[in-house]
């Protein structure tokens, strides 16, 4: 006889799935997604299907699969729910990313940041609609659209910022001080930073993709050495976790 409590089980292996994604345990945020009940997938925590399952498909290169993933929660685009709905926009983000449609991942994440009085700006949802719309603006090298996601993530009435958060808006401030060609070493000491502070929360992808996109900064300085460093360490970062889609971006740099 099975003993438990199925619906708390549930909720549980949903809650761990971006975590997990954060992490780098990406065969076990699958399985623990694989192992929740059909009607989990009614449960108020949705980011783990609609956002981070799809996003670990892409970071893998199996962009087909994440946008077959992310289709089976359409219904949360007209959830009543403001979290769903976030959630899902957060989604699509990172499905308009990985198919190149930036200036739609752009919109959806910048969607999110306009509810972030409501929404904590430390919850998963509200981490991954910054990273896709710091990503998106980068893409299309949208200078005034970075500045709206840093000061959207920055709202005037929060006094304390998730440490997470905090990374991202130094990797969008490094991001404009290139654009800007405001000097290599204002871009890379915001890279430091965002670097430091992943350091210590365990966002291991987060801080891999960091350390990668800093190497190429540092060594278009001169600092070969440093920047090797940091692009082995990156790399066995992401392949521990199979970020084949991560990997190949790296090689075409």
């Amino acid at each position: 006889t099975k003993v438990g409590n199925q619906f708390w089980a549930d909720i549980l292996r949903a809650d761990v799935a971006f975590p997990f994604y954060m992490v780098g345990r990406w065969d076990d945020a699958l399985e623990a997604i694989g192992c929740t009940s059909t009607n989990a997938r009614a449960l108020p925590e949705v980011i783990g299907w609609v956002a981070a399952i799809p996003k670990i498909h892409v970071e893998r290169g199996a962009v087909e699969e994440a946008t077959q993933e992310f289709a089976l929660h359409s219904r949360y685009e007209r959830s009543s729910s403001f979290q769903e709905r976030s959630a899902w926009l957060s989604g699509h983000a990172v499905i308009a990313n990985a198919t190149g449609e930036h200036e739609s991942a752009l919109a959806a994440g910048l969607e999110v940041l306009d509810t972030l009085t409501a929404l904590s700006p430390s919850s998963a949802t509200a981490k991954l609609a910054i990273r896709e719309a710091l990503d998106a603006a980068w893409a299309i090298r949208d200078v005034d659209a970075l500045r709206r996601v840093i000061t959207g993530a920055t709202p005037a009435h929060l006094h304390i910022q998730s440490p997470v958060v905090r990374a991202l808006i130094a990797v969008g401030k490094g991001r404009l001080a290139i654009a800007e060609e405001s000097g290599s070493q204002d871009s890379i000491a915001f890279y430091d930073e965002a670097l430091a502070i992943l350091s210590t929360t365990g966002a291991r992808i987060w801080y891999a993709s960091t350390a990668d996109e800093l190497s190429a900064w540092l060594s278009a300085a001169g600092h070969t050495d440093r920047a090797t460093a940091l692009r082995v360490e990156a790399r066995q970062i992401f392949e521990s976790a199979g970020a084949s889609a991560s990997l190949v971006r790296r090689a075409q740099q």
